[in-house]
């Protein structure tokens, strides 16, 4: 119980894992029950009767390895988060699906007071949500002074009468300038509505932020926002990452495992702990099994943009020396990649400042 394959593998002297999967199957109560025939010597009396009297029992510490804490490589990208924080800075963290910007948003510490604003496209269910929760905690006796003395369900139903802008105002009355934190998960589909509330509320709270990508009409609301780029996990860093992710594991060659999960990935925390999870279903890691198990989310992007343009570009040119070659399928072919290539650039120019 507990002895690993290889350890199996190293005891038996076999040569292959095939051969020890084989013995590995064979039920333990069996293995025991062979072994003991052979080698295990006749119990005194005296002991099975000792083995009747009850045992002290040890007392078991459950200890809770939490994942969502779990961090590593991100040093650098915390402290940042945390002396904007205390100073009072708007922030945004923009980077790709998965590299950790809600973690990141979920472990950084702060002393000051903390307001989430959940979802940016029902803007409106979120500052009603942010107001229940200041009149249900420390902000209870400035909110009275202006619902009176009603019960909850009718300022429940106050708050949804009352329009996004005096939801605002309502929240920004009832704090102090720069006492809330307001952390936002994602702002990379703001709605129009969503962007008037952050303008009317980032001079008042401190605004931090994640974004996937910032669309270029977006920027203007966020002039005052520093933004911090969090980037895939560094290689030495992903590495540690998938062994503490790892442990416990059989496996049969680490070096390809470790490296195979980083190429998938490409140090992607999220794709490396996703592809983890998916090899820890099996219960022997092979080099094949290794292998065929692949993760299509985090693989790199590459732009071949400019090298469109620069084949239609030679093409084109072909047009010109069937000029002086009398070749008419030559200037034809040049003809109608010139026209593909007019087409193309302002088709380029409009999509290159989409996002920032």
């Amino acid at each position: 119980d507990g002895t690993t394959l290889e350890q199996i593998k190293t005891m038996l002297g076999h040569e292959r894992f095939d051969t020890t999967l084989v013995y590995a199957q064979v039920p333990t109560d069996q293995l025991k029950e062979r072994v003991n025939s052979v080698t295990t010597k006749p119990v005194p009396k005296w002991k099975k009767w000792l083995s009747l009297s009850p045992k002290k029992q040890d007392k078991v510490i459950n200890l809770n390895f939490s994942k969502e804490f779990f961090t590593i490589g991100r040093n650098e990208e915390i402290a940042n988060l945390e002396e904007n924080a205390d100073k009072g800075i708007n922030t945004i963290l923009k980077g790709k699906i998965g590299v950790g910007k809600s973690h990141l948003l979920n472990v950084f510490e702060t002393e000051r007071k903390v307001l989430r604003l959940d979802d940016t496209e029902s803007i409106k269910k979120s500052l009603a949500g942010i107001l229940l929760y200041l009149h249900n905690n420390d902000k209870k006796a400035a909110l009275q002074l202006i619902w009176k003395d009603f019960e909850k369900p009718e300022i429940e139903k106050r708050i949804q009468r009352e329009t996004t802008v005096q939801l605002c105002d309502l929240i920004i009355s009832s704090t102090k300038p720069k006492e809330y934190i307001l952390l936002i998960d994602d702002i990379s589909r703001i709605t129009p509505s969503g962007k008037k509330v952050l303008e009317r509320m980032k001079e008042h709270f401190t605004i931090i932020a994640g974004a996937r990508q910032i669309k270029a009409n977006d920027s203007s609301f966020l002039w005052n926002f520093e933004v911090l780029e969090i980037k895939p996990l560094k290689r030495h860093f992903a590495m540690t990452f998938i062994n503490q992710l790892s442990s416990g594991m059989e496996i049969e060659n680490w070096e390809l495992y470790r490296n195979h999960i980083f190429n998938q990935t490409n140090g992607n925390p999220r794709a490396i702990f996703e592809l983890v999870e998916r090899f820890k279903k099996e219960p022997f890691l092979t080099n094949e099994i290794v292998r065929e198990v692949r993760h299509m989310g985090a693989l790199r992007e590459v732009d071949m943009t400019w090298v469109i343009i620069l084949f239609l570009g030679v093409v084109m040119a072909t047009r010109y020396m069937a000029g002086e070659m009398q070749t008419p399928a030559l200037k034809f072919i040049g003809g109608i990649a010139m026209i593909l290539l007019l087409m193309f650039r302002p088709l380029q120019r409009m999509l290159q400042r989409k996002f920032i």
